[in-house]
């Protein structure tokens, strides 16, 4: 009772004092009534939500989202050294800054710790259950929540507890009183987002006729709070600035979770070329020498979750997209640009399989990814002076990066049969393998996942961009064993040579023999004579 800040009444009742009997008699009829005082100070004086995690994207989330919290209380429980409190289970509501009810937890006993008069614990995931007249609240403490740099949450009703008193056991205690108000770090309208490096730029055309420039970019979302938010889609509309809000686009993450700290994620983005401000950012973002920025906002269909986008209807942020994000090389490179090379084995004439080794790079700095395939028919090793691709790049390798890594990967490559490459070309490049490498160009569509995103991406690594310097040309290492290209192209495409016949007196005419391997040809028609044979004619193909 005295925890619980009530009165406890309590009556005395002497027992006696054996031996001396008048004394006996006049303590067993002393008799006294009075109660003990509660606590002078509350039983619990103070709350710090040291971590909490709200998940808004559930299929009932909407009015109630689950909710963990990890918590430290400071006490004024009547222990000696540390309070024995052992579970705690909570039966609060919530409120906003104003006092006003948001919503009520009721949480199952968890385990708890203590430190002195400090307790902690970490409440199991329980809903926040917001009830119909407090809609409107719950709104408006996340808008108001999501622009604080601090806000004040406030805790009242009652706690459970479970109490190790030794060698009394385990003592349950019911109703200890909570009102407090517990400082939380806000989101500060989630101001800082930077870009990082760009998967994916380039125009986009669209069935209905539309017109976009597409960037799908590796970016860094800062999250100043101590709050983990799962939010899923989040959608956020471009506009040329936040006074006129003039719709020009918009942009995508999908599967957000929002973590303390920095959160580096990959971010989609549509500029529309036929909106009023589309066309000026659209080019601005492929021909400006400086860093372009875009201002993005939320609306009403921002997530799946209604009461959230309410919430999040201030919401105001943008990012700085680099310049020459189509024809520039971003910062990060996928690849070294330098360290490839080109090893042809003793089947390759037979298969036409060649090694290819290459050194992958994360460009996704402080993120990780995975390469999973490539782009069926999109990726290819081309020769500046050949009319088709040389090799074609195959599926059969993945690989995961994360942090600084690199990783020197090897895989087959595909020598590209096709007979408008003359034998010519082929011979140019044995030629330039003799000082030590060849010069190609790559086009690379691979197949990647970032991060924890499912999301399967196609970033446009060709080295059009990846080199743009030398206009794409990398140098491949090659040896001496780069001969046996013209090996493998002299048996793709073997030289027709026919076989002459000769001529006997009783023919009238003769007809070429063309070497099984090959074609058949028109007959070469031979003069008739009837003196002695003519020389043999012979057909060169």
């Amino acid at each position: 009772n005295a925890i619980g800040g009530v009165d406890t009444p309590l009556d005395a009742q002497g027992t006696g004092a054996p031996g001396v009997s008048w004394l006996d008699a006049a303590i067993k009829s002393l008799k006294l009534s009075t109660s003990l005082p509660p606590l002078a100070s509350p039983p619990i004086e103070s709350v710090n939500i040291d971590a909490m995690s709200v998940d808004f994207a559930c299929a009932t989330c909407t009015w109630a989202p689950g909710a963990v919290a990890s918590i430290s209380a400071k006490t004024n429980l009547p222990f000696a050294g540390n309070v024995p409190i052992v579970q705690l289970s909570q039966h609060v509501e919530i409120l906003d800054q104003n006092g006003q009810l948001v919503g009520k937890l009721d949480t199952p006993y968890a385990p708890a710790a203590a430190t002195g008069s400090v307790v902690t614990t970490t409440t199991p995931s329980v809903p926040l259950v917001v009830d119909d007249g407090s809609h409107d609240t719950y709104e408006g403490f996340i808008r108001d929540l999501n622009a604080a740099t601090t806000y004040q949450m406030g805790l009242r009703g009652t706690t459970d507890s479970i109490l190790d008193l030794g060698a009394l056991g385990m003592v349950e205690v019911k109703g200890i009183a909570i009102d407090v108000f517990a400082p939380v770090a806000g989101l500060q309208g989630l101001k800082q987002v930077d870009f990082v490096s760009r998967l994916f730029a380039d125009f986009v055309a669209t069935d209905e006729g539309g017109f976009f420039v597409e960037v799908v970019a590796f970016v860094d979302i800062h999250n100043p709070s101590n709050l983990t938010l799962n939010i899923g889609d989040l959608r956020l509309t471009g506009v040329t600035d936040f006074a006129t809000s003039d719709k020009l686009g918009f942009a995508l993450i999908s599967n957000l979770t929002l973590v303390p700290g920095d959160n580096r994620l990959v971010a989609e983005s549509w500029i529309d070329f036929f909106s009023a401000g589309g066309s000026a950012l659209g080019t601005a973002v492929v021909t400006s020498d400086v860093a372009v920025p875009l201002f993005l906002i939320a609306l009403d269909d921002a997530t799946s979750n209604t009461a959230l986008n309410a919430g999040l209807s201030e919401l105001q942020t943008s990012i700085s997209l680099p310049p020459h994000m189509l024809d520039q090389a971003p910062p990060n490179l996928p690849y070294s640009t330098t360290d490839m090379s080109i090893k042809f084995l003793s089947t390759t004439v037979d298969d036409g399989l060649v090694e290819m080794t290459a050194t992958f790079l994360n460009p996704f700095i402080g993120g990780s990814y995975e390469l999973i395939g490539m782009t069926p028919g999109k990726s290819s090793l081309s020769y500046p002076s050949a009319a088709a691709p040389i090799f074609d790049l195959i599926s059969d390798f993945t690989f995961s990066l994360s942090g600084n890594n690199s990783i020197a990967v090897t895989f087959k490559i595909q020598l590209h049969s096709d007979s408008s490459v003359s034998r010519s070309v082929y011979q140019s490049m044995v030629t330039d393998s003799a000082s030590g490498s060849v010069q190609f160009s790559m086009t690379f569509w691979p197949i990647i996942k970032v991060g924890n995103d499912p999301t399967e991406y196609l970033p446009n690594w060709n080295s059009v961009i990846m080199a743009s310097p030398t206009g794409g040309l990398m140098p491949f290492k090659a040896g001496s064993d780069f001969g046996l290209i013209l090996d493998w192209y002299d048996k793709q495409f073997p030289t027709i040579v026919a076989v002459p016949t000769v001529a006997t007196p009783s023919s009238t005419s003769t007809t070429d023999v063309v070497m099984p391997t090959s074609p058949a040809t028109s007959p070469s028609p031979v003069a008739t004579s009837t003196t002695d044979p003519a020389p043999p004619a012979i057909t060169v193909v």
